[in-house]
């Protein structure tokens, strides 16, 4: 199955084999071994690529799996390895460009 916008346009090809339901705007997919998520208060879609999306806690960044190796994803959609993001001392530029669970308080 796939995913439709109430308008007729899709969001998601009829490639799907599973999803939740929506949390905090928040919609996690699969298709085939792969997972993905729809970050729909923000209009982020990352595709089902990746072996394994955790949510660690609230404002911290989303940690996926790809190919077996552990990383982020920023706000241009690319995979980073975690060993790279943890070489980077500045945590405000963490904070800025990987992409985290993003909730609005009253959701939270």
């Amino acid at each position: 199955f796939g995913i439709l916008k109430m308008d007729g346009t899709e969001v998601l090809p009829c490639i799907l084999d599973s999803y939740t339901e929506p949390i905090n705007g928040v919609m996690y997919f699969s298709s085939g071994l792969c997972q993905g998520l729809w970050l729909m208060n923000h209009g982020i879609l990352i595709p089902a690529i990746y072996d394994n999306i955790e949510f660690v806690e609230l404002d911290e960044p989303l940690l996926f799996t790809k190919n077996g190796v552990l990383g982020y994803v920023d706000y241009d959609k690319n995979f980073v390895p975690k060993s790279e993001i943890d070489a980077i001392e500045d945590e405000d530029w963490k904070h800025d460009r990987l992409l985290e669970f993003i909730c609005e308080e009253s959701e939270c």
